[in-house]
């Protein structure tokens, strides 16, 4: 977590939104949800994950600050399990701007919805 962070005071998270929503439609693989505009400095405060199907899923969360590498260096969150037909919520506090990412992974194609929540402002 970035120090960067504790700039945000509570005021400031109460405007959060959402900031992406993503389908995965290849299992296992990793994929871009979020990536900050170049001027944007963003904190992610909140990922839910939503599965409609019957089958039990799992989940993983990415964060390269810095680039689009998705691998278990910038692994921030491992096998979130999202049982069939219900959905699990994460609470974050990741500091992001426009040259870093955030990806999402599913071990079932199509059947997991991903949305992130949070907040944007001008970079200073």
């Amino acid at each position: 977590m970035s120090r960067k962070a504790d700039t945000y005071n509570r005021e400031s998270l109460i405007g959060r939104k959402q900031l992406g929503q993503l389908r995965p439609l290849a299992a296992d693989t990793p994929e871009e949800i979020y990536s900050p505009a170049f001027n944007v400095e963003a904190v992610i405060v909140m990922m839910t994950v939503v599965n409609d199907s019957n089958q039990d899923a799992t989940a993983n969360a990415f964060h390269d600050v810095d680039g689009t590498t998705y691998t278990d260096d910038t692994r921030i969150a491992q096998r979130i399990v999202s049982k069939g037909a219900e959905s699990a919520k994460e609470g974050l506090l990741l500091t992001m701007d426009g040259t870093g990412s955030f990806a999402v992974e599913s071990s079932s194609a199509g059947n997991l919805t991903f949305t992130i929540w949070g907040v944007e402002r001008p970079k200073k």
